[in-house]
């Protein structure tokens, strides 16, 4: 058997020449399979998220494979595809159609829901589901906003359903909810403060904030701040400037200071509830104009980026930032 290219289209390849003798019995085989009008035959269809392998293997079978009659395929579903049937199998029948289990097979699963403002309350033929991993086709999802959060501009609030369609896409679009800025929640509890006495919960948006002391190798507490988002909270710029300083933004890539919410201890050892967190700080942002040395502490304010995002509760929470500049307020006026 020659199996060299055309001589005269590639003349420098040699010619090449293979001895059939010892594959005669499984060309046969092949042979006797296929080139029989008598031999039945049916085609692996394409199916959306559909795989096929043989009974007894776990080797995909690629889609429009020939298939032999009498042959069972098994089915099986790509990953992000629900099945909906445990044992799903095609069977070739005599004439040269597929015997199926099901029509529809693999469903396209609808992405989890993920949301920082929402809670969102997933179902599925009245059982609860995990509304952070893929949902079923089917799958109901209910969302509110949090008791931390409101809808913007004093919008009324109606729970609202999704539902996730076959397509692998919800129905409907989750909605934002903006932090309950500035309340103070009830059921405070009586602490005491350096002796003083302090409301549990009175000031959710106060945090603290300290830097490692290399000496004992702890945090000291260094200023006070106030959240404004879920990563950002406002201090004193003079809190992180220091002599020689070479710019405004201050990259921290090592631990050398701490955010602390919802604590009351001064100790940052101690965790003295449960809504304690404690943040690595990221980036810290002096206003462009402050110089301490020079200016007398003008200016002096500062923005510091978190390494996450805080979770809100009824002791952490942002305060009321007037971004719009409504409301004409008074140096000394004190608050309501």
């Amino acid at each position: 058997m020659d199996s060299s290219p055309n001589k005269s289209l590639l003349k420098d390849i040699p010619t090449i020449f293979t001895n059939i003798y010892r594959y005669v019995k499984w060309i046969r085989k092949v042979y006797d399979t296929y080139s029989s009008n008598d031999t039945k035959i049916c085609i692996l269809p394409t199916v959306d998220g559909v795989l096929y392998s043989y009974d007894g293997s776990n080797e995909t079978i690629a889609n429009g494979t020939v298939i032999i009659q009498n042959r069972i395929i098994n089915e099986n579903c790509d990953v992000g595809y629900y099945k909906a049937y445990s044992n799903a199998f095609k069977f070739c029948l005599k004439n040269e159609k597929w015997l199926t289990t099901s029509e529809k097979l693999c469903f396209k699963m609808c992405p989890p829901l993920l949301s920082d403002s929402l809670d969102i309350e997933c179902n599925l033929n009245g059982k609860l589901t995990n509304c952070s991993s893929p949902s079923i086709p089917e799958t109901k999802a209910i969302q509110s906003c949090k008791p931390t959060h409101i809808l913007p501009n004093g919008q009324e609030e109606i729970a609202t359903e999704l539902l996730c369609q076959s397509n692998g896409t919800w129905n409907n679009q989750l909605y934002e909810c903006t932090p309950y800025c500035g309340r103070v929640y009830g059921n405070s509890h009586l602490l005491m403060a350096n002796g003083k006495k302090a409301l549990f919960g009175t000031a959710p948006w106060n945090v603290g904030i300290y830097r490692l002391n290399k000496d004992n190798i702890n945090y000291d507490l260094i200023c006070g701040g106030t959240i404004i988002a879920p990563n950002l909270v406002i201090s004193a710029a003079h809190c992180f400037w220091y002599k020689g300083i070479l710019s405004n933004n201050i990259s921290i890539n090592n631990d050398s200071y701490k955010v602390a919410v919802g604590k009351y201890d001064i100790n940052f050892t101690i965790v003295d509830n449960d809504f304690t967190q404690i943040m690595n700080v990221v980036t810290v942002y002096l206003h462009e104009d402050y110089n301490e040395a020079r200016d007398r502490y003008a200016n002096d304010i500062a923005v510091i980026l978190l390494s996450k995002r805080l979770s809100f509760s009824s002791v952490v929470a942002p305060v009321c930032v007037d971004w719009s500049n409504t409301y004409d307020v008074l140096n000394g006026a004190e608050g309501k």
